[in-house]
């Protein structure tokens, strides 16, 4: 919280929660994947949350802070290649092009299937979840990673306190002081000063303006029209 002390009564901001203004991790969706498997294959598919570290991972990133990743799935594009198309397909071997294509495509399908809204750019990062997956058979390994968006509120609420601590602090009073002239003077000097005795001054024309012990701005000496020393800003420290 940041309390400003202005000529209003004090104004108190409390930072918006901070697991509210990051982006949340989607919740488990191995049931979603195993029936959109078992539509896509026609065969009932199992999907079963495990351990281990992730398969590489390809990564796909939209504008409003959504990530999906997908790895793994090898063999599983494989038998699909094999059944739609006849032959043997093997990943570095016979039809080693045509599996990764269908790796890649799989990956988006799933993408386009779990998160739906379009608008996707390579790149993101996020947690992945490795399944063990058997569908018709084939036993495969397929890691999944999806970060959601942050809520719209998350958002209004860092906006709404980041134009709350503007105006706040605009309103803050600062004292300023504006030193012209400092010296060193020998103390025999000081004790045998008397009524009507004049110490010389040499008046820098370029003089700080401090805020207690800080800089804040740099200007310049000059006699005003109403005969009154004034200072124009020339600079600032901030």
């Amino acid at each position: 919280m940041i309390t400003a002390a202005v000529d209003d009564p004090p104004v108190a901001l409390r930072f918006p929660r901070a697991d509210a203004a990051v982006a949340a991790v989607a919740p488990d969706r191995s049931a979603d994947i195993a029936d959109w498997l078992a539509a896509r294959c026609g065969f009932a598919a199992s999907v079963v949350p495990g351990g281990g570290a992730p398969p590489a991972m390809t990564w796909w990133r939209r504008e409003d802070g959504a990530a999906f990743g997908c790895g793994g799935g090898t063999a599983l594009a494989s038998a699909l290649l094999a059944r739609d198309c006849g032959g043997a397909f093997e990943a570095g071997g016979p039809g080693g092009a045509s599996v990764a294509r269908a790796v890649r495509d799989l990956g988006m399908a799933l993408r386009d299937a779990l998160v739906p809204g379009g608008g996707w750019a390579p790149g993101g990062e996020g947690p992945a979840t490795v399944h063990a997956v058997t569908v018709g058979g084939v036993e495969d390994t397929l890691a999944i990673g999806i970060v959601a968006a942050p809520c719209r509120a998350a958002m209004q609420a860092r906006e709404t306190w980041g134009q709350g601590l503007n105006a706040a602090l605009s309103r803050v009073v600062l004292p300023l002081r504006l030193v012209l002239h400092e010296d060193r003077v020998a103390m025999r000097t000081v004790r045998t000063l008397g009524v009507g005795d004049v110490l010389p001054i040499a008046t820098a024309r370029e003089v700080a303006l401090r805020s207690g012990r800080h800089r804040v701005a740099r200007g310049r000496v000059i006699d005003g029209e109403t005969g009154r020393i004034e200072i124009v800003a020339t600079g600032d420290y901030l």
